[in-house]
């Protein structure tokens, strides 16, 4: 009987389900003396997307609580705890995580006004009857959660990815040690613990190229980058920690790439590895970051598909030209504002050199840009029995085309459309004897031409986000006289222009 009883038990553990909540929580608003965060609230939502997709929680069972108060919360504290109850009555093994980003202090998280005490945290998570308790807490002082109670802030050695996977007990993962504060980054729209937990996740800290990421691996691979990070910034130190309680042999698997639905294959050159990383389709920029350049590259995404992500495709911009914001990483600047003058000779009528200054708003992509244009220019031509004065104002739209990039200069080919609106008045030698005779004064006269230009020239990237541009754009212009007649105008105009990226 005892026997028949051993496996009926063995049989009914093999073969219970197992069920996985998720609670996710983002609350950018603290106490009132705090200065509100920017990126808590999108942290949030950036990993409950990712757990989702890549892991095993199905939809109804996750949480996503954004800026939502203090009773709000504890109220999807204890819901959570009876869904817990009910699912271990129907003989389910339940996981549960719960993920954290806000404010913290040293004995309570600060949300919406409001004090809610770590004690209270800790309760709640300590009584779960859960099998499997996972709580990632990405705030400042968050260790305070476990060294209260004798735990201890993990280094990078201490962390065995390949090996300390459990089955059963709690976990707690903290983004920084209890007397340290977690960092938010401009650049990465996004805390540095958030930004490598979820790039781990993704595929980043695969460290046994099994597809799976574990959460060790993600662990780990957030505390090397952050560990990098502090070093090469210098800004305060962060210290991501940990603290268990767990028995059992096998992998606590956070995602599995397997789930993903778009797929990028960075190689790395220095080390010779290639990287999986799996993201959502869509646009993105790929940075490589060297002493004097910045290398980038764009990649579409499709759904379904891999993109291979390699450094042949990158392209290097100077440092000058791209901004740093907190230390964690780089921005491409890619519009820019400048003043050309045109030194221009007409080469079908042979009227002589004019200058036409223009002002320009233009936007830098990968291979292509863009530009608006507008100017005013006049000239002079001079007759034996008149002479024109003429006034032009320009705008034109130009396109560039980048055929070769270097750090410090690009070589380009443009084309572009022009429209001229010119105020064309006549005076002859003697025309105030002319008048005094009773003869009439010439009019002044308006009309406009358009024409299609094409031409080649060098920009060169200079410190402090400035440049400098010298090109040539040969331009046919066309108009119509009085009579209905075409009229023909060919400019060779050599440009010089200054600029400055934002």
């Amino acid at each position: 009987m005892k026997t028949l009883l051993f496996l009926l038990l063995i049989c009914s553990s093999l073969f219970a389900t197992t069920d996985e909540l998720l609670l996710v929580i983002g609350n950018n608003v603290g106490l009132s003396d705090e200065i509100p965060l920017r990126y808590a609230d999108s942290d949030a939502r950036r990993m409950y997307e990712t757990l989702l997709e890549l892991g095993s929680v199905d939809k109804d069972r996750g949480y996503l609580l954004l800026n939502k108060n203090k009773n709000t919360i504890l109220y999807s504290f204890r819901d959570m705890a009876g869904r817990v109850k009910e699912l271990k009555k129907q003989g389910s093994i339940v996981e549960i995580l719960i993920y954290y980003s806000g404010h913290g202090g040293n004995d309570a998280f600060h949300i919406q006004g409001e004090e809610l005490p770590m004690d209270t945290v800790r309760n709640f998570f300590s009584t779960m009857d859960a099998d499997l308790k996972i709580l990632i807490a990405d705030a400042c002082y968050s260790g305070a959660l476990y060294t209260d109670k004798g735990g201890r802030v993990g280094n990078a050695h201490d962390i065995k990815w390949d090996n300390e996977l459990r089955v059963k007990g709690s976990v707690i993962l903290s983004s920084s040690s209890a007397g340290e504060l977690s960092q938010e980054s401009q650049d990465l729209k996004g805390s540095l613990f958030t930004h490598y937990f979820i790039s781990g996740l993704r595929g980043a800290a695969d460290f046994d190229n099994d597809r799976k990421v574990s959460l060790w691996e993600g662990f780990t691979y957030t505390q090397r980058n952050i560990a990098r990070h502090s070093l090469k910034s210098g800004n305060t130190a962060q210290t991501p920690g940990f603290d268990f309680n767990i028995t059992g042999t096998e992998n606590i698997t956070l995602t599995s790439l397997a789930n993903g639905k778009a797929f990028a294959e960075v190689t790395i050159s220095a080390e010779d590895t290639l990287i999986t990383i799996a993201l959502p389709a869509g646009q993105y920029l790929i940075q490589h970051a060297e002493s004097r350049a910045i290398f980038l590259a764009q990649a579409d995404l499709t759904w379904g598909g891999t993109k291979e992500i390699n450094p042949a495709i990158l392209k290097p911009y100077p440092i000058d030209i791209l901004s740093g914001k907190g230390g964690a990483g780089l921005r491409y600047k890619p519009f820019s504002i400048a003043w050309s003058g045109w030194i221009i000779r007409d080469f079908l009528l042979h009227n002589g050199f004019f200058a036409l200054n223009e002002v320009s708003c233009s936007f830098e992509g990968f291979n292509l840009g863009g530009s608006l244009k507008a100017g005013y220019g006049r000239d002079k031509i001079s007759g034996t029995y008149m002479s024109v004065d003429r006034n032009f104002i320009s705008v034109a739209g130009q396109m560039r085309y980048f055929q070769l990039r270097r750090s410090r200069w690009i070589w380009f080919h443009s084309a572009s459309t022009r429209v001229v609106v010119v105020r064309q008045e006549a005076k002859r030698p003697d025309e105030t004897a002319i008048r005094t005779a009773g003869y009439p004064a010439i009019p002044v006269q308006w009309g406009q031409t358009m024409g299609l230009g094409v031409g080649t020239g060098v920009q060169f990237n200079l410190p402090w986000s400035l440049f400098f541009t010298s090109g040539i754009e040969p331009t046919l212009l066309v108009s119509r006289d009085t009579a209905g007649e075409f009229l023909y105008e060919g400019r060779l105009p050599l440009q010089l222009e200054f600029g400055l990226k934002f």
